[in-house]
């Protein structure tokens, strides 16, 4: 038993720390308050979510437990990370349900046992994309991007294009890794399920030693039955980090992007006349001329106007 005999209003203690970050104020407690701020969009800055504490509880709290806070919101309403995996499956289905025609192809661990089933690799295509693509022109980019959070997946994506040139997503899919193994499965059943009886497509892509292999060994992808390309962008960042110089960068990618091979030509030959190992690596060193200026056909190195090494 205790009872309350004196209560002061005014506190003359003197304070042993000057950090306002109140031990009881958990990032639990930030995150149930957070929670409106978070249904209206994710994006929820760290400076805002401190500035509204601030104002409701009055402490100040660091930007670590505000960042947790936040994090803890997002997972109470969209769900954490092992929820969104568990469910990957009948998000999925219901995919299927309500897209019908939808293509769906699970690549199951090799070790997964019929009681614990581990996917390994999934595919998947949107019925529309599949049947709009023989509409699109026949030019397909494919990438990949690294996932976030605790899952450290790949996430692969083809990309068509349309008669104004707007993009089209037309296949995904979800792997461990871009490597010799997950490209040309990806790329087998692109052709496979969106490509279909479509042929010479024209396949731009970056210079991924994966990607690069798929084309080499796909019969389906096969050169005069695919057309290969490298994506511009790719290669400006890779001369850039061979050759370290901004001019030669710049006469690259405005060859690159020429309309006219007049223009192409003149271009080449400044290139040359600046710096010949530069030209060398242009015109057949590490890639081929076809492979990333728009005007180059097959052939041009050996009958162009432009000096010969």
């Amino acid at each position: 038993m205790w009872m309350i005999v004196t209560l002061a209003d005014a506190h003359t203690c003197v304070r042993v720390c000057y950090s306002n970050d109140h031990r009881g104020l958990s990032s639990d407690i930030i995150a149930e308050h957070i929670i409106p701020h978070i249904m209206n969009g994710p994006v929820y800055k760290i400076k805002e979510i401190q500035a509204s504490v601030k104002q409701e509880f009055h402490c100040d709290v660091s930007y670590k437990k505000a960042w947790y806070a936040r994090r803890r919101a997002i997972d109470i309403l969209y769900g954490d990370w092992p929820t969104s995996i568990s469910q990957l499956p009948t998000y999925i289905e219901e995919l299927q349900l309500s897209n019908p025609g939808t293509v769906v192809v699970w690549d199951h661990h090799p070790l997964s046992t019929p009681s614990g089933i581990s996917f390994d690799y999934i595919f998947w295509a949107f019925a529309p994309a599949i049947q709009v693509f023989r509409h699109l022109k026949p030019i397909i980019c494919v990438d990949g991007t690294f996932l976030k959070g605790p899952y450290r997946g790949k996430f692969l994506v083809a990309i068509g294009f349309d008669a104004n040139n707007s993009m089209f997503l037309l296949a995904y899919a979800l792997v461990d890794e871009e490597n010799n193994r997950s490209w040309p499965w990806f790329m087998r059943l692109l052709h496979i399920h969106v490509c279909g009886d479509v042929q010479n497509i024209c396949i731009i892509y970056d210079r991924h030693h994966g990607i690069i292999n798929a084309m080499r060994t796909l019969e389906e992808w096969q050169e005069p039955l695919g057309v290969h390309r490298f994506c511009l962008i790719h290669i400006r960042s890779n001369f850039i980090q061979k050759f370290k110089c901004e001019r030669l960068k710049n006469l690259m990618y405005a060859a690159g992007v020429a309309n006219q091979p007049r223009k192409y030509e003149d271009f080449m030959n400044v290139i040359f006349s600046i710096n010949p190992e530069v030209y060398a690596w242009l015109t057949g060193g590490s890639v081929r001329p076809e492979q990333w200026a728009l005007c180059a056909k097959m052939g041009d190195i050996v009958g162009g106007t432009y000096p010969q090494i």
